[in-house]
């Protein structure tokens, strides 16, 4: 009874040993590119969890100067264009990547 409910009901710890081989997989093929990218986001995350501040970027005037106690953050204000700009990247990198596979994938059936 137990194998019926196994083919159709995976363990418990399933998918975190699938994510564990794809992941040495990748790993093994392309480790350079995989370091780059946990790097960047264990930095992304730390950003993001940024304690000392509401943001990275908040200019913050002492008490005794001109402007007082006035915080200013300086992405508030383009915090659309920032978004759109996310956006438009991402789609570019998208397309390039879709170039890139098909220019790669047509050369492998053409040799």
């Amino acid at each position: 009874m137990d194998g019926i409910k196994y083919l159709f009901i995976p363990h418990s710890d399933y998918f975190t040993r699938l994510w564990k081989v794809l992941h040495s997989g990748f790993s093994e093929k392309f480790g350079g590119i995989t370091s780059i990218v946990n790097y960047l986001g264990d930095r992304f995350a730390s950003m993001r969890t940024y304690n000392g501040l509401e943001s990275l970027f908040t200019l913050r005037f002492p008490k005794g100067s001109l402007l007082g106690g006035i915080s200013i953050d300086l992405i508030e204000g383009g915090l659309n264009v920032l978004t759109m700009i996310r956006g438009a990247f991402s789609g570019f990198i998208v397309l390039l990547t879709v170039a890139y596979c098909y220019r790669k994938i047509t050369s492998m059936i053409n040799t």
